[in-house]
């Protein structure tokens, strides 16, 4: 029977406790109990009714959410894509999406899986997205990932050179990801997750990343300003890190990319343009875990960033 589903934005879904224990098949259509057989075959288009619920869909072209409190369950996106596809793009205001696939391997993957569109209050629980140049750009308000698995980009619009990120924050306030699993196996990944807004005086104001598992990219995590505005308020807590970063850029075990040379802080100081709480002693720390095919072993060891 499909697992029932609510608003769990403060407790577990289904007894999972860190993000280590999300994969392919608690996540997605198969998390909820269904396969692809049990969905209705239907065309993208424009979801513009208020708080509309779609469920068991599995589409044939990219989808737009311009209503505010629609709510996705059970749907799969695995069409062809390409350069410029979007396959989901939420612009409306406090959208749910519950048990989704998005992503189809190759090179006929999306540019975005997931587009948060200068929305407030997206919420994606229990997704399985994969395989997009990037698999989720966040650029909204009070964005909740919570027990997702997100996992090997790949470059779609630009190879041989693809700058493919797993998770792009580019704006917004308040992003929150909660006991997600997030991965990558693709040489060249800018960064799993890459927090770098670029745009004229955009700003990014509030990245809580917590009981989460982190793997691949050049580095795990890029904190990167390049526009004219600020980023506040990056919290690292509890979260398990593989280890598997690019070689050729800083090695392996490479947890942070940290281009502002922010001050790494142990205790929460509120927020702060200057600096990234990620505590190295205490509960909050963070350990390097699923690292024993490389040398050394780290194991179990603290991660510092």
């Amino acid at each position: 029977m499909p697992i029932a589903v609510t608003n769990t934005a403060h407790f577990n879904l289904s007894g999972v406790t860190h993000g280590q224990q999300i994969n392919a098949s608690n996540t997605g259509i198969a998390g909820a109990g269904y396969v692809v057989g049990d969905l209705s075959s239907t065309a993208g288009s424009t979801y513009s009714t208020p708080d509309e619920v779609v469920t068991l869909k599995r589409f044939t072209s990219p989808v737009t959410v311009t209503a505010d409190g629609v709510t996705f369950r059970y749907c799969l996106f695995d069409f062809a894509g390409g350069s410029s596809t979007v396959a989901l793009n939420v612009q409306g205001d406090n959208f749910t999406g519950e048990y989704l696939n998005l992503g189809t391997d190759g090179a006929t993957s999306y540019y975005r899986s997931v587009y948060g569109n200068d929305c407030t209050g997206m919420t994606l629980e229990r997704c399985d997205i994969h395989d997009a140049e990037n698999c989720i750009e966040d650029n909204g308000t009070n964005t909740l990932l919570l027990e997702c698995f997100l996992h090997d980009s790949q470059g779609v619009s630009n190879p041989p050179d693809p700058h493919n990120d797993v998770i792009e924050v580019y704006g917004g306030d308040n992003h929150t990801y909660r006991r997600c699993r997030i991965g990558d196996t693709t040489a060249g990944v800018t960064a799993t997750i890459n927090i770098a807004p670029w745009f004229g005086s955009t700003s990014v104001q509030g990245v809580l990343i917590e009981d989460s598992f982190i793997d691949g990219g050049n580095a795990h995590l890029l904190v990167d300003l390049q526009s004219t505005g600020e980023i506040y308020d990056v919290q690292i807590l509890r979260n398990k890190m593989g280890g598997h970063t690019n070689v050729g850029v800083f090695g392996r075990y490479a947890a942070l990319q940290n281009s502002d040379s922010r001050t790494i802080d142990e205790t929460y100081q509120g927020p702060s343009a200057t600096s990234i709480h990620w505590p190295t002693t205490g509960d909050d720390l963070s350990t390097w875990e699923e690292c024993d095919d490389l040398t050394p072993d780290n194991t179990g060891v603290t991660v510092s960033p």
